[in-house]
C-alpha cells in the first residue's frame, strides 16, 4: 500500500475538487465539447465502475472512487475485444496486456469503428507501455486521451492508488506517475504536493519534478539547457505555493534517495530562484555515482546523475561548475572514487520490478 488511509482520503477530497468542474460545466451555456467528452466518457463508465470489485472477485481493501473507475476504464472487468484484437491475456502469472502490434490495431479498430470505450481501453494500455512520447501511436493515444482530461487524469490517479494485489494495474504505479507529470496542471497542484511527500522514492521525484515544472520561470535565465519532454510554460503561481514548493525542494535536497536528490536539482533549475543557489551548490557535490562501463578492472565511465542537473540547473543561474563525470582510470579513477557512493543497482525505496513510464527528459532517474 503506497499512501496511508489520511492521503487516501485527501486524494479522494481532492479529486473530487477536480472533477466537480466537469458537473458544474454540464449545467452552463454553451458547454464546451471538451467537457462533453468528459462528462460522456466518465458516464460511459459509471456502472461498470460501480461493479467493479465484484466483478473483479476482489477480496482485498476496499477500492477507491478513482481506482474502481481506473478498472472499469483500463477494461479489467469487460476484456475489450475489437475483432481479433484482445486488450487483455491470462495465463498463470495473471493478466497482462497483449502484445503491442495487437493493442496498436485495436485501437485503430475501435477509432475506425467509433467504439469509445474500446478506444479509451486501448489508449490506456498505449501510453501505460509506451517509453517514447515522440512515437507516432503514443502521440495519437495521448492527443485522443488530452480530449478525456478529466477522465485520463482519474484513472491515473486510480492507479496510483491502486492496492498492491491489485492485478495489472498495480503494476503501472510508476508509469502512472510519468504521465501525471506530463500532464502537469494548477488543478493537480495537491496531488503533486502529495506526492513530493510519498514514503516511495519514485513518486516522491515524481512529485518534486512536476512542482518544479509549475514554477518553471522563464525570466532565471536561457532554458536552452533543459531538454524535457513536457511543455515548460509559466504558471499563475501564488508566494504561498512557492514557498510550500521551496520548503520541499529543500527537504529533498536531503533526501537519502539520489532519485529525490536529482529530482530537486532539476526543479530548482526550472525555478531558477537566487536563493536556490546553495542547495544547487551542495548537490553538485553530491557523492552518488553509476557506472554507465567498464571495460577492464582499472578503467570506468562514470556518471554523476545528481551532479549532472545541479550543473545544468547552475548553469542557467549563471554559475559554472564542474560535473566530474567522465572515463578514468588507475589512480585517476581512484580519486575521483574517493569518497562517493556507487548506487549503479541502488534501488532502494523504490520497488522493483515496476516499469517507468515516458521519460521527463533524456536522464530518466
Amino acid at each position: 500500500m503506497i499512501f496511508p488511509t489520511i492521503v487516501n482520503r485527501f486524494l479522494k477530497t481532492t479529486v473530487a475538487m477536480i472533477l466537480v468542474t466537469i458537473s458544474l460545466s454540464i449545467g452552463c451555456v454553451p458547454v464546451r465539447a471538451q467537457d462533453r467528452d468528459n462528462a460522456d466518457m466518465i458516464k460511459l463508465f459509471r456502472d461498470e465502475a460501480a461493479h467493479a470489485p465484484q466483478r473483479l472477485k476482489w477480496r482485498g481493501r476496499e477500492l477507491e472512487d478513482e481506482t474502481r473507475f481506473a478498472v472499469a476504464a483500463s477494461g479489467l472487468t469487460w476484456s475489450p475485444m475489437i475483432g481479433d484484437n484482445s486488450l487483455l491475456v491470462s495465463d498463470k502469472k495473471g493478466i497482462h496486456y497483449a502484445d503491442l502490434a495487437v493493442r496498436v490495431k485495436g485501437f485503430h479498430n475501435a477509432k475506425s469503428q467509433d467504439e469509445e470505450r474500446e478506444k479509451f481501453a486501448f489508449a490506456i494500455s498505449l501510453v501505460l507501455t509506451a517509453t517514447d512520447s515522440g512515437d507516432t501511436v503514443t502521440k495519437e493515444a495521448l492527443s485522443y486521451l488530452k480530449r478525456h482530461g478529466e477522465a485520463y487524469d482519474r484513472v491515473l490517479l486510480g492507479i496510483i492508488q491502486s492496492p498492491d494485489r491489485l492485478p495489472l494495474l498495480s503494476e503501472y504505479l510508476y508509469s502512472a506517475a510519468d504521465l501525471l507529470v506530463h500532464r502537469t496542471s494548477m488543478r493537480l497542484f495537491p496531488i503533486y504536493l502529495t506526492l513530493a511527500d510519498s514514503k516511495d522514492s519514485y513518486l516522491k521525484s515524481r512529485g518534486i519534478v512536476a512542482l518544479g515544472i509549475l514554477g518553471y520561470r522563464t525570466s532565471a535565465g536561457r532554458p536552452d539547457d533543459y531538454v524535457v519532454n513536457v511543455e515548460l510554460r509559466e504558471n499563475g503561481i501564488s508566494a504561498v505555493q512557492r514557498r510550500l514548493i521551496s520548503q520541499l525542494l529543500e527537504r529533498a535536497s536531503d533526501d537519502r534517495s539520489f532519485h529525490v536528490r536529482a529530482a530537486a536539482a532539476f526543479a530548482y533549475g526550472l525555478i531558477g530562484e537566487s536563493d536556490s543557489l546553495t542547495g544547487l551548490e551542495q548537490l553538485a557535490k553530491d557523492r552518488a555515482y553509476v557506472v554507465t562501463s567498464a571495460p577492464d578492472k582499472q578503467t570506468k565511465t562514470i556518471l554523476f546523475p545528481v551532479r549532472h542537473e545541479a550543473v545544468i540547473a547552475l548553469r542557467r543561474l549563471g554559475r559554472s561548475v564542474a560535473e566530474g563525470s567522465g572515463t578514468f582510470h588507475g589512480k585517476e579513477l581512484n580519486n575521483v572514487l574517493r569518497g562517493t557512493q556507487d548506487i549503479t543497482v541502488d534501488n532502494s525505496e523504490i520497488r522493483r520490478g515496476l516499469p517507468f513510464g515516458l521519460p521527463i527528459n533524456v536522464n530518466h532517474w
